[in-house]
C-alpha cells in the first residue's frame, strides 16, 4: 500500500493537517506528487513572529500538494545536513546551520496554520532565530570555517532530534497513509520517517520531543556562550591577570622612562623591536608631497585665541595617515613645541590598549614636568600595579589629566594619538571620550588634541556626536585634491629609485591610477614591482594585475611561496603563529612553535621574502606585521580578485585553526622544557608558552588531543613550569589563569564528552599547590623540586605525580606529613591581626604584626597581589584596623601607636600622620563611609579622626569609667557602639561632627562582654557574646530581643545578609553558624577552623561560602562552610607544640604542647610510643626532657620546677632566677654529665638577658654562676657541649669545669660550638619569620618551611634528625641520614660517642635519685625564732 493523500481523505487530512499557513501562489503545485518542488525563498531565514492571527481554515487540495513537497523539501534538505556533518564539504558549520535553519523554515509553514500548534510554532521560531543569528554571524565575519569547532557536534545532534521530530508531524500531518496509492515521492517520505520513527515510540508525544529538541538546544547554546564568546580579546583580558603585571611592573616603568628619555622602544623582551609608542615604525613624509595638509596642521597648531582643540584625520587604511603623524612629531620635537605622542600598533607588545597609552603618555608628562609633577608621581608610582587593572577612565585622570592640569600654561600642548583604530576596541571609545572631553571642556585651554584613526563604527559616532563636533577639524586624506598628486611623487620617486619605466610614462601613470590615492597600495606595487624587475615576466603584466590591496596581498604572497603547495602550507602555518599570537614573537619563537618543527633558517627565509609586509631585523627580534589590513586580508576566506569576483582565499587562516595550532605549539614547547636551570635551546618561545599556554587552550578544552596534551605535561613538566613562574614572578598570575580554565573545564563536563574527574582534579591541585606554596615559590623558585613537595598534602595530585622522582634529595619525613588536604584554604602569609573586604568582594586586605605588612589578596583564588610594607616606630604596634574606601582602590591601616597609612592602589601606601593629640594603644573602629576612624582609650575616652588628616572630629568623649575593650560602627554609618571593661554597652549617635554626648542606648551587662557586631541588615540591632550566650540588643527600645545559648561563644560576626552569625568555639577550634530567626534553643551549624589559638580574625566571605580566621601565633585559613569537618590529619597533638627536646636516649623525643598534652617518639621510626598524655604543667616556651623521659624541667616565667613522669607530680627544687629584676625564663638544658642546669632568661625591662648555672648536687636552689652574655633577648640555641665540660648560648661558649665559667674564644670557640650546634644542619628563621633548614657547611640544600607551619623556634637536632613542631599541633620529624656525606656521619658519630661516655658516667638514675630525695627545707617560724 502507498502513502498517499487522496481527496476521499480530505477531511482526515484536514483534522491533523499541521502542514499549512501561508502557501503562496508560486508554491502551490498540482496534486501530482512527481512534479518537483518549489525552490525554497531565501528569506526562509527572516522568520516572521508566531503572534500573529491564526485563523481555521478549510481542507484545500493545492494546500495538501504543498504540505507533499514541503515534506520532501524536508527530507532533501536532512539529506543533504548529514552528508555536511560527515565533513564532506570543506565548510561544515555554516552549511549545517544553513540547512537545520531551512528545515526549520519548513516546519514553520508544515504547523503555522493551527492554534494548538502555537506553543511549538512559537519554539521553532526562538530555535530558528538562534541558528540563523549564528549563520549571519558566521557569514558576515567571512572567516575561514573550523572543521573542528566544538559547535558542530552540538548542531548535528539538534539535526538528528529535529529529523524525528519532523517525522512525527508528517505522521500525524497525514502524509503518511496506510492505505493510499504507492507512488515515487511518497515512498521517499514514508522511508524517511520509517528511518527516523524506528529508534522511537511512533506513539510518543509531540511535548516529548519537543523536550529533546530543547535539550538538544541548551547544548548549542552552551557551546556558543563556551566558544563563540571567547575572542582572542575577550580570553586575553580574563587570563591575564593583575598579578601578571606584579611581574613586570617595575621594569616596565624602568623602561617606559628610559625610552621617554631617549625617544626610543621600552626594553621589554616580549616588544617587537621597531614598534614604539613613539612611532619609530613610520617614515616621514617624502619631500614634497602632503604640503598641504602638512601647512594646514601647522596653522591650526599655532596659538590663537579661539582655537579649534581637536584635529582629527579620519580615513580609509593605507593613506599616510601615521606618516602625516610621524612628520607633524618630529617637526615640533624639533622646534621645541610641547608635544605628547603615542602611536597605537596592533602589532607592538606595549602599543595595543589605553592602558599603555596612559602609562606612557604619564610617563613623558613626567619627565617634562617639575617639582610639582615629580612629586605627584612619587606618590603615584607604588600603585601603579593596581592602576593597570583601574577602568581607562581612572587611568586617564590619575596618569594624564591631572599631571596635565599641574603644567604651566604657556602655550599650546599637542598630544598626537595616532592610529587610534588600532587600539583595542574594548578600549579606545572610553580614551577617545577621556580625550575630547579634556580638550572641549575648557580646563585645559592650552591642550590640541591631534588625531588619525579610520572611521570605525565605534569611534566615528563620538567624533560627529554635537558636544564635540564643533571643535574638530575633519580631515580625509583620500578625497582631498592632492592625494593622487602626493602618490604620484612617491610612485616616481620608488620607480627612479628601481630604474623601472625610465623610457615609458605610460605603466607609471596606470600605476598611479590604480594607487587611488593610497599610499599602502602603492609601496606595495612598488615592492612587487622591484621584486620581479629581473624576471622574466614582463613588467607591465604585472602591472595591469594591481587592482586592490587584496590582489597586491595575493600577488606578493604568490611571490613567496612560488606557488608550491609545500611551501604554502608552511608559509600559512608560519602566519598563523604571527597572527594568532598575543604579542609579538621571534623568528626563533616561531620556528618553535610550528607544528612542523621547521627550522629557524626556513622560517627566516619565508618572512624575508614577506619583508613588504613583515618586518624583523634579527632572528631574536620580534616580527611584526607592517598593516592592519593584511591580518585582516589573511583572516577573511575570500578575496576580491582582478577581475572584481570574490574567489576563495587559498592563504585564509582561520583563527580557531589557528589558536589549535599554537595550543599544541605552546603544550609542545612545556613538553620539551629542561628545568629552568638547565641550558635551553630557545627560551623565548618556552617563555612565551609558560604564560600565554591557558589563554590558548582555554578555547580547546572541546579537543581530546589537547586535554590529553594537558594531562602529559601536567604529568611530566608541571614543576620546571612552576619553577619558571617563580623566576618570573608569574606565580600570582599561573593561578588566576589554572583558576580560569578550571573553572572553565567543570561548566563544560556535563556538556562535553571525554571531560573526566580527573582533568579538573588536577587544576584544583595545582591552583593548591600554588597556593600552599606561593611564599617558598617567590623565595626559592627552584624549591618547587624539593620544599614545596615536601610539605604538600600526600593525597595532591602534584604531590602523588613527582615526590618519587625527587624524595632521594630530601630529608625522610618520618611523621608529620598530613596525609590529605584540610577543608580549609591555608594562606602562606604571617598570620595577620585584622582583615577587611572590598565592596565588591574581589579582594581582600590583611594587616599583620609580625612582619607589619599589608597585602592585598584575590579572593577568587586567594593569590597575593601586593604587599605594603609599614614602617613601624622601633617599639612593636599592632595594626588596630582596616577599611576599604568606598571607590576599593585605598586601604586604610590604623595601627594602635596612632599612626595610620594609606594604601592607594593609585598613589601607593605612604604614612599620613598620627592622629593629632592621640595617645597610643588604642583600639579603633572604621566604617561607614570609610572617612573616619573611631578611637578608644582605657581611661574610657572616644574620639572621631578624620582619615584625610588625622585631625580630631568633634572632641573627646568620656564614655565609659574603665577601659574601652570593642568599638563597632553600623553599616549607615551613623551609630557607634562601645563596649567597656565594666560589662555596658553604650551606643551613640555618629555625624560629620563627630558623637553626640548622651548615648542612644545604654546596656548593662551582667557578665563581661567579648565581642559585637552591627547587624549588616537592620542597623538598629546590635549582638554581642558573653561566653555563655549571644544576645540581640534592639539599640531604639534599649531591649534584648533574642538569646541563644552558646557557652564559651567569644568573638562573633554578622554574614553579610544579616542572616546568620559566626561564633568562635573551643578557643578558635570550631566556629558555631546561627541563624539570627531560628528559635531559642535551635542547634547550631558546627565548623571546624584548624586552629589551635583564639581567633584574632572572624569573617565571612562576601559570597557567604566560606569563614575567614586567624590566629596571631598560627596560621591564616579560609574555611568552606559546606565542607564536612575530617578527622585529625596526624598523630599527637593537636594544638601548638610549645616544645620539642630530645632525651639522653638519643632514638627518643619529648613534646610538649598549649594544651598541656606531652608526646614521647622514636625518631628512627617516627612512632607516637606514649601520649597524647594530660600533664599537669604550666609550660612556657621550653620543657626539657631528662635521659628517658621520667623527669621533665619546665618553667613559668622566674621559676623552674621539675616533674615525675611515673608518678605524674611534682618533685624536687624550684629554681628561682634572681640575676634581674622581672626576669623571663626562655629557655633552659640539662647536662648530660652531671645534674646540671642552665637555663637562659630574658629581662625586657632592663633590656639584658642573663645565663644562670644550678648545680642539683648541692642541698641549695641558688645558682652557681651567672653570666650576663649580652647576646640580645632572645637566642636561636643553647645547649651543654657533649662532654658537659662546656656551655653554649647562640655564637658564645663558656668553660664550666671551674668554678667561674671562662668564655671560650677563637678556634677553641669555633670547635665547641661546631659539637653543641653542628653546622651541618640547621634550622633559622629570618626576619620575616620563614623558617629554613640548611643542610651541609658550607650550604648546599635550603629547605624552606612553609610560613602557615609556624615552626619559628620550637625545634632540637641530634645526629641527623631534626625534630620540629608547628602550630597546628603536628610534630615533624626529618631524617637526613641519607643526605649526609661521610665526613658528616663521622662527625655526628663523634659527638654521640661523646654523649654515651658523658651519660655513663652520671648513672642511668643520678637525676631521678637526687630529685626524689630532695625534701624542702624547714619554714622557720617567729615562734621558733
Amino acid at each position: 500500500m502507498g502513502n498517499c493523500i487522496s481527496k476521499d481523505h480530505g477531511k482526515d487530512a484536514d483534522e491533523v493537517l499541521t502542514t499549512v499557513v501561508k502557501v503562496a501562489a508560486s508554491q502551490v503545485v498540482n496534486s501530482n506528487p512527481k512534479q518537483a518542488p518549489a525552490p525554497l525563498k531565501s528569506n526562509i531565514l527572516a522568520s516572521e513572529r508566531p503572534d500573529m492571527n491564526i485563523k481555521d481554515e478549510v481542507y484545500d487540495p493545492e494546500k495538501t500538494a504543498a504540505a507533499l513537497e514541503m515534506g520532501i523539501q524536508v527530507v532533501d534538505l536532512f539529506q543533504k545536513a548529514a552528508k555536511v556533518t560527515e565533513m564532506v564539504i570543506p565548510s561544515p558549520l555554516g552549511e549545517v546551520l544553513e540547512k537545520v535553519t531551512k528545515v526549520l523554515g519548513v516546519l514553520k509553514q508544515m504547523v503555522e496554520n493551527r492554534k494548538g500548534w502555537r506553543h511549538l510554532l512559537n519554539t521553532i521560531d526562538e530555535h530558528q532565530k538562534t541558528f540563523n543569528d549564528q549563520l549571519q554571524r558566521l557569514k558576515a565575519d567571512n572567516s575561514v570555517p573550523d572543521p573542528d569547532s566544538p559547535l558542530l557536534e552540538p548542531v548535528k545532534q539538534y539535526s538528528e532530534k529535529l529529523e524525528t521530530f519532523a517525522a512525527k508531524i508528517m505522521a500525524e500531518g497525514g502524509l503518511v497513509k496506510k492505505d493510499a496509492p504507492e507512488s515515487t515521492a511518497w515512498e521517499k517520505i514514508k522511508t524517511f520517517t520509517s528511518r527516523a520513527l524506528s529508534a522511537e515510540d511512533e506513539k510518543g508525544s509531540m511535548d516529548g520531543y519537543l523536550k529533546q529538541l530543547a535539550t538538544a538546544m541548551d547544548q548549542f547554546r552552551f557551546m556558543l556562550e563556551i566558544f563563540v564568546g571567547f575572542t582572542v580579546d575577550e580570553v586575553k583580558k580574563g587570563v591575564d591577570s593583575l598579578a601578571l603585571d606584579v611581574r613586570a611592573i617595575g621594569n616596565d616603568v624602568k623602561d617606559v622612562r628610559t625610552a621617554v628619555m631617549l625617544n626610543a622602544e621600552p626594553k621589554d623582551g616580549t616588544n617587537a623591536a621597531n614598534i614604539t609608542p613613539f612611532g619609530v615604525q613610520h617614515k616621514t613624509c617624502l619631500q614634497g608631497t602632503r604640503i598641504q595638509v602638512l601647512e594646514e596642521i601647522r596653522v591650526w597648531a599655532r596659538p590663537k585665541e579661539t582655537p579649534t582643540p581637536v584635529y582629527c584625520i579620519g580615513d580609509v587604511a593605507g593613506t599616510g595617515k601615521s606618516t602625516i603623524s610621524r612628520t607633524m612629531y618630529d617637526e615640533w620635537s624639533m622646534s621645541k613645541q610641547k608635544t605628547l605622542a603615542f602611536f597605537f600598533s596592533r602589532e607592538g607588545a606595549a602599543t595595543q590598549t589605553a592602558t599603555d597609552f596612559c602609562f606612557f603618555i604619564g610617563e613623558q608628562i613626567r619627565v617634562a614636568g617639575g617639582p610639582e609633577i615629580k612629586e605627584y608621581w612619587s606618590k603615584l608610582e607604588p600603585g601603579l600595579v593596581l592602576l593597570r587593572q583601574q577602568p581607562v577612565q581612572q587611568q586617564w585622570t590619575r596618569l594624564v589629566y591631572e599631571p596635565l592640569c599641574l603644567l604651566p600654561n604657556d602655550g599650546p600642548l599637542i598630544l598626537i594619538i595616532d592610529a587610534l583604530d588600532e587600539c583595542t576596541k574594548a578600549t579606545r571609545a572610553d580614551l577617545l571620550k577621556c580625550a575630547l572631553n579634556a580638550c572641549t571642556s575648557g580646563m585645559l585651554p592650552q591642550l590640541r588634541l591631534y588625531i588619525t584613526t579610520r572611521n570605525e563604527a565605534d569611534i566615528v559616532p563620538l567624533l560627529q556626536n554635537d558636544a564635540y563636533e564643533k571643535n574638530i577639524v575633519h580631515k580625509s586624506l583620500l578625497g582631498s585634491s592632492s592625494a593622487k598628486e602626493d602618490v604620484g611623487l612617491y610612485v616616481s620617486h620608488r620607480l627612479d629609485e628601481i630604474n623601472a619605466f625610465m623610457s615609458d610614462s605610460k605603466p607609471r601613470s596606470l600605476l598611479i591610477e590604480r594607487c587611488g590615492g593610497l599610499f599602502i597600495f602603492a609601496f606595495l606595487a612598488c615592492k612587487l614591482l622591484e621584486d620581479a624587475y629581473n624576471e622574466n615576466e614582463p613588467l607591465d603584466s604585472i602591472l595591469h594585475s594591481f587592482t586592490s590591496l587584496d590582489v597586491l596581498y595575493h600577488q606578493t604572497l604568490s611571490r613567496a611561496d612560488n606557488n608550491i603547495v609545500k611551501n604554502r602550507e608552511q608559509l600559512k602555518n608560519i602566519l598563523q603563529i604571527i597572527v594568532i599570537a598575543q604579542e609579538p614573537l621571534s623568528i626563533t619563537a616561531i620556528s618553535d612553535l610550528l607544528p612542523s618543527n621547521a627550522s629557524t633558517n626556513s622560517v627566516k627565509k619565508a618572512i624575508s621574502n614577506l619583508g613588504s609586509l613583515l618586518a624583523s631585523r634579527e632572528i631574536d627580534d620580534p616580527v611584526y606585521i607592517l598593516h592592519a589590513t593584511f591580518t585582516e586580508f589573511l583572516l577573511r576566506q575570500n578575496w576580491v580578485a582582478t577581475s572584481g569576483m570574490s574567489v576563495p582565499n587559498e592563504y585564509a587562516i582561520g583563527r580557531a585553526q589557528a589558536n589549535r595550532a599554537m595550543t599544541r605549539g605552546c603544550l609542545a614547547n612545556l613538553l620539551r622544557a629542561r628545568r629552568p636551570d638547565q641550558v635551553q635551546t630557545s627560551m623565548t618561545a618556552i617563555q612565551y608558552a609558560a604564560i600565554r599556554w591557558v589563554s590558548h587552550v582555554i578555547q580547546e578544552v572541546h579537543s581530546q588531543e589537547i586535554r590529553d596534551m594537558m594531562q602529559q605535561f601536567y604529568q611530566e613538566k608541571l614543576l620546571d613550569w612552576i619553577a619558571l613562574g617563580g623566576i618570573t614572578a608569574s606565580i600570582p598570575g599561573y593561578m588566576t589563569s589554572i583558576a580560569k580554565l578550571g573553572s572553565t573545564m567543570k561548566r563544560c563536563q556535563q556538556k562535553i564528552q571525554g571531560i573526566i574527574d580527573q582533568d579538573i582534579e588536577w587544576l584544583k591541585d595545582i591552583l593548591d599547590f600554588l597556593r600552599l606554596n606561593q611564599p617558598v615559590l617567590q623565595k626559592d623558585p627552584f624549591g618547587v623540586y624539593s620544599s614545596a613537595l615536601l610539605f604538600s598534602p600526600r593525597d595532591n595530585l602534584v604531590y602523588r605525580h613527582y615526590a618519587g622522582r625527587y624524595q632521594d634529595t630530601w630529608p625522610r619525613i618520618l611523621t608529620g606529613s598530613p596525609a590529605s588536604s584540610s577543608n580549609s584554604v591555608v594562606l602562606g602569609s604571617s598570620p595577620p591581626c585584622t582583615a577587611a573586604f572590598s565592596s565588591t568582594g574581589a579582594l581582600m586586605a590583611s594587616a599583620s604584626e609580625i612582619d607589619n605588612k599589608v597585602r592585598i589578596w584575590d579572593t577568587q583564588t586567594w593569590a597575593e597581589l601586593l604587599n605594603f610594607n609599614v614602617e613601624t616606630a622601633p617599639n612593636l604596634v599592632v595594626p588596630a584596623s582596616l577599611t576599604f574606601l568606598p571607590d576599593d582602590k585605598v586601604v586604610i591601616s590604623v595601627w594602635d601607636d596612632g599612626s595610620f597609612y594609606k594604601h592607594n592602589f593609585e598613589s601607593g601606601g605612604t604614612m599620613l600622620s598620627h592622629f593629632q593629640d592621640c595617645p597610643s594603644n588604642l583600639l579603633c573602629a572604621t566604617g561607614g563611609k570609610g572617612n573616619e576612624a573611631i578611637c578608644g582609650f582605657k581611661e574610657g575616652q572616644i574620639c572621631g579622626f578624620s582619615l584625610q588628616d588625622g585631625k580630631m572630629i568633634g572632641g573627646v568623649l568620656q564614655a565609659h569609667d574603665g577601659e574601652v575593650s570593642e568599638l563597632f560602627i553600623s553599616k549607615n554609618g551613623t551609630a557607634l557602639a562601645s563596649i567597656c571593661a565594666d560589662k555596658t554597652i553604650k551606643v551613640w549617635k555618629k555625624t560629620s561632627m563627630g558623637l553626640d554626648n548622651v548615648p542612644l542606648c545604654v546596656w548593662n551587662h551582667s557578665e563581661a562582654i567579648q565581642s559585637g557586631q552591627f547587624s549588616p541588615s537592620d542597623n538598629s540591632l546590635f549582638a554581642f557574646t558573653d561566653q555563655g550566650a549571644i544576645h540581640i540588643l534592639n539599640i531604639n527600645t534599649g531591649a534584648i530581643e533574642a538569646t541563644k545559648e552558646s557557652p564559651g561563644a567569644r568573638k562573633l560576626t554578622y554574614s553579610p545578609n544579616g542572616d546568620y552569625i559566626a561564633t568562635e568555639q573551643d578557643g578558635g577550634r570550631s566556629v558555631q553558624l546561627w541563624q539570627t530567626t531560628s528559635a531559642t534553643g535551635a542547634t547550631p551549624i558546627v565548623l571546624k577552623t584548624g586552629q589551635t589559638e583564639e581567633l584574632s580574625i572572624l569573617l565571612f566571605t562576601p559570597d557567604m561560602k566560606s569563614i575567614v580566621t586567624s590566629t596571631l601565633v598560627g596560621t591564616f585559613r579560609v574555611n568552606d562552610i559546606t565542607a564536612q569537618a575530617s578527622g585529625p590529619l596526624w598523630d599527637g597533638h593537636q594544638d601548638r607544640v610549645q616544645s620539642v627536646q630530645f632525651t639522653r636516649n638519643d632514638k627518643l623525643v619529648g613534646t610538649f604542647a598549649v594544651d598541656k598534652s606531652f608526646c614521647l617518639w622514636d625518631v628512627e621510626t617516627g612512632k607516637l610510643i606514649q601520649g597524647p598524655d594530660p600533664i599537669t604543667l604550666d609550660i612556657h616556651h621550653s620543657t626539657a626532657c631528662a635521659f628517658d623521659g621520667t623527669t621533665l624541667i619546665h618553667h613559668r616565667r622566674d621559676i623552674a620546677k621539675f616533674f615525675d613522669m611515673k608518678r605524674l607530680k611534682t618533685f624536687g627544687p624550684t629554681l628561682t632566677i634572681t640575676a634581674s629584676p622581672q626576669p623571663n625564663i626562655w629557655n633552659l638544658v640539662i647536662s648530660p654529665t652531671e645534674p646540671i642546669i642552665a637555663i637562659y632568661s630574658t629581662d625586657y625591662t632592663k633590656d639584658r638577658s642573663a645565663l644562670s648555672i644550678f648545680s642539683l648536687e648541692t642541698s641549695s636552689t641558688e645558682s652557681k654562676a651567672v653570666i650576663e652574655p649580652e647576646l640580645g633577648m632572645r637566642v636561636q640555641h643553647m645547649g651543654f657541649h657533649p662532654s658537659g665540660k662546656y656551655i653554649g648560648v647562640g655564637k658564645k661558649a663558656w668553660s664550666i669545669v671551674s668554678e667561674t665559667p671562662v668564655e671560650l674564644s677563637g678556634d677553641e670557640l669555633q670547635a665547641v660550638l661546631e659539637d653543641i650546634s653542628p653546622g651541618i644542619l640547621q634550622l633559622d628563621v629570618d626576619d620575616n619569620n620563614v623558617a629554613s633548614i640548611t643542610l651541609g657547611s658550607p650550604v648546599r640544600q635550603v629547605f624552606n618551611i612553609p610560613t602557615y607551619l609556624n615552626v619559628r623556634m620550637r625545634h632540637d637536632i641530634r645526629d641527623g634528625f631534626l625534630v620540629t613542631g608547628s602550630s597546628d599541633g603536628r610534630v615533624i620529624i626529618f631524617d637526613f641520614n641519607h643526605l649526609l656525606t661521610v665526613e658528616e656521619k663521622a662527625h655526628f658519630d663523634r659527638i654521640r660517642l661523646m654523649r654515651e661516655e658523658a651519660a655513663s658516667k652520671l648513672g642511668p638514675s643520678r637525676l631521678y635519685e637526687i630529685l626524689s630525695a630532695y625534701q624542702d627545707p624547714p619554714v622557720t617560724t617567729p615562734e621558733a625564732k
